[in-house]
């Protein structure tokens, strides 16, 4: 490619995606970390890799790629008149939309429950060094600076529930809602309760 060509797309590329569509009459609504076309939840847009996806069509591409698509003259066939076409089209309001270099994304740190951990036990000490071979001064470093800790018991941690279901956390088998029930003779039958 030539100098031109490349200094043309990079200009392009320098522009959001998100806010050319806006500005171009697309009806765009954040949806988590994703945006989406309003009446198309198929057709997302990433902010980050500055890319959209139009999945129900099996179609992405870059903001060159949705100009081409939706703002130039779909009688143009030839691939190097579209592209002229839809560079064209993003740089005549280069300067209305927001830069990418502008933009900001703030992620979410990962949290733990330290009320969930407590420090090694020696139960804990024993399985580090003959299990996992790991050497002394290691486990030692590693706790001194935090790295290390260990999980309580079950029944110590806070969010601890009977029954509880680990896909989903929900509480899956606390009991049955039956009391005891007599069969036809009138004996009771215990067999089908479940705690």
């Amino acid at each position: 490619m030539t100098e031109k060509k490349m200094s043309l797309i990079d200009r392009c590329k320098q522009i959001d995606i998100v806010d050319f569509a806006r500005n171009n009459g697309m009806a765009v609504v954040n949806k988590g970390r994703d945006y989406r076309l309003e009446d198309h939840d198929s057709f997302v847009f990433d902010r980050r890799k500055q890319r959209f996806y139009w999945n129900s069509q099996n179609i992405s591409g870059d903001i060159i790629e949705l100009a081409k698509l939706f703002f130039i003259d779909k009688e143009i066939q030839d691939p190097k008149q579209q592209f002229k076409a839809a560079t064209d089209f993003i740089l005549k309001n280069e300067d209305k939309t927001e830069r990418v270099e502008n933009l900001h994304f703030e992620t979410e740190k990962y949290k733990d429950h330290p009320v969930d951990y407590q420090p090694l036990t020696e139960k804990g000490r024993n399985y580090l060094k003959e299990e996992r071979k790991l050497p002394e001064w290691l486990i030692d470093y590693a706790e001194k600076e935090g790295l290390i800790a260990e999980l309580k018991p079950k029944h110590e941690r806070q969010n601890f529930l009977v029954g509880d279901d680990r896909l989903d956390h929900a509480v899956a088998f606390f009991m049955e809602r039956s009391t005891d029930r007599r069969d036809s003779r009138g004996k009771l039958s215990r067999n089908d309760r479940r705690f």
